[in-house]
């Protein structure tokens, strides 16, 4: 009966601006074909939620415009910076609510029900340490750790510009700022939230990177997804996607979802995924 139950796809990106229409098109185009369910982007460059939700409404052109829910959030210094949260046009999900930010463009929460599960879903770009960024713990710690509920599923995809160590680092490793960061600053809230590497649950002992710095000589595993750990048992793949546009890969996981059901048109005539649902089969008995 497990294959009846609600699958979601999810994939997380960094497009290094979205400034040029020829490329949001490209961009657009991809993500209709690709079906994803829900979309987080990282450093857009877009100066303002109105220009946003505009660049999503143009899409990939006239016959193929987005037309799924969207929520973008800039800082005062967008060429720096940037998210966005997109849902699939179509996807049943119910009430979205915009429900944290922080002040530089960096951090989106967006909150929604679909088939009886409450999830927020994070977009992050993460600073890189930095003169304005000091200390890259404080940013996880300070500014992105807030913005977590509990009591809901967390799904946090983003660009963390870190790494947890030398199996995330193709080519020489020196133990980096990116290092530290991770340890003292992503770490403790992955720890606090009870969040979990999807890639690295499912390839404990792969290598892979996403992004290859601009001297060529290395690469490293910035982007990912971190779930709840409850999602893990849902968890039915974490791939790296080439040739979306960005000098990042993105970052794709598909999740099913364990107990509750679509509820809509024809449910209650007791479709077999309904005795997948625990607190339904209790109210019925």
């Amino acid at each position: 009966m497990s294959a009846h139950r609600p699958t979601l796809r999810f994939l997380s990106l960094n497009v290094n601006g979205l400034r040029g229409a020829g490329k949001r098109a490209h961009l657009f185009r991809m993500l209709r074909d690709g079906r994803w369910d829900v979309v987080v982007l990282q450093e857009t460059h877009h100066n303002s939620q109105d220009e946003g939700v505009a660049w999503a409404r143009v899409g990939a052109g006239a016959t193929h415009t987005w037309e799924g829910h969207t929520e973008w959030h800039n800082g005062p210094a967008p060429e720096r910076g940037g998210v966005a949260v997109l849902l699939r046009p179509g996807l049943a999900a119910r009430t979205i609510v915009r429900a944290g930010q922080d002040s530089e463009g960096r951090v989106l929460r967006v909150d929604f029900e679909f088939a009886s599960h409450l999830f927020s879903v994070v977009s992050v770009y993460a600073p890189v340490q930095g003169s304005l960024h000091p200390t890259q713990a404080g940013f996880f710690l300070n500014i992105m750790r807030p913005l977590l509920p509990e009591g809901r599923q967390l799904l946090l995809g983003g660009d963390y510009n870190c790494v947890a160590g030398p199996e995330d680092v193709l080519g020489p490793y020196t133990g980096s700022a990116r290092f530290e960061g991770h340890t003292g600053g992503l770490a403790v809230v992955e720890g606090d939230r009870d969040l979990v590497d999807a890639w690295r649950f499912l390839h404990p002992r792969g290598v892979g990177f996403t992004h290859t710095g601009t001297t060529g000589l290395s690469s490293a595993r910035l982007d990912r997804w971190l779930v709840s750990r409850d999602l893990l048992h849902g968890l039915l793949s974490s791939d790296e996607i080439v040739g979306l546009p960005g000098d990042h890969l993105g970052i794709s996981i598909t999740v099913r979802l364990q107990q509750g059901v679509l509820k809509g048109r024809g449910a209650w005539a007791l479709p077999v995924a309904l005795l997948d649902d625990e607190a339904f089969v209790t109210r019925l008995s």
